[in-house]
């Protein structure tokens, strides 16, 4: 916690006080027992400490890596994306009122072979010139153990929106701050290409995102 923070809260806790004391009767609060009176006064601070919360961390994006891998005629083909841009407010401590949004550029796509590239980028598959983004916003972050979370997704390809719910974990070192998961969608589901004996319809996709505060 920052200094202004602190200073923020023993401000706060003062201001607190000051109301307690004059809710109750000014004769019945100084004959009070002193034990009854810090009584009173440390349970009204604790009733009304949940309301007072401090906003999540602002995270800014350093670098990011967004790989996926398919099955495509037996053999696995592993591919990313890049152009990432993030809106990401975090606290490992409070992970309900964190969120999380990230795009990468549609058109970035690779796969290791420049003519399946072009394919990709076409309106059978991502049809990047229409939808240039796809985006992942957070519905709501929990918190399973350690570092490890659980996120309700909203992912949009093409301009279809799916809840999806991705594991990832949150690791901070100082000012630093690593964010890593993986998950599955079905790629029919956002109208990239069609059902074919030579392309599996599951995509897994990883995600590593290196952030600073």
């Amino acid at each position: 916690m920052t200094v202004s923070a602190i200073k923020l809260v023993c401000l706060w806790l003062e201001l607190h006080m000051r109301h307690l004391k004059n809710s109750i009767p000014l004769f019945t609060f100084h004959y009070l027992p002193m034990k009854q009176r810090i009584i009173i006064g440390l349970t009204g601070i604790l009733l009304a400490l949940p309301a007072f919360t401090l906003a999540p961390s602002h995270w800014k994006l350093g670098n990011a890596a967004v790989t996926f891998r398919i099955k495509h005629a037996g053999l696995t083909v592993n591919g990313s994306l890049s152009g990432a841009e993030t809106a990401i407010e975090f606290d490992a401590a409070n992970p309900a009122q964190s969120t999380i949004v990230a795009s990468v550029a549609a058109a970035t796509i690779e796969s290791g072979i420049a003519l399946r590239n072009k394919h990709l980028r076409k309106e059978q598959y991502l049809h990047v010139d229409k939808y240039p983004r796809i985006t992942m916003r957070s519905l709501k972050i929990e918190k399973t153990v350690n570092d490890s979370y659980t996120g309700d997704f909203a992912l949009t390809i093409k301009e279809i929106t799916k809840k999806i719910k991705v594991p990832f974990t949150f690791t901070e070192k100082g000012d630093s701050g690593e964010i890593k998961g993986e998950f599955s969608i079905n790629r029919l589901d956002y109208g990239v290409g069609e059902s074919n004996w030579l392309m599996d319809n599951e995509v897994v996709i990883s995600i590593q995102l290196n952030v600073t505060r």
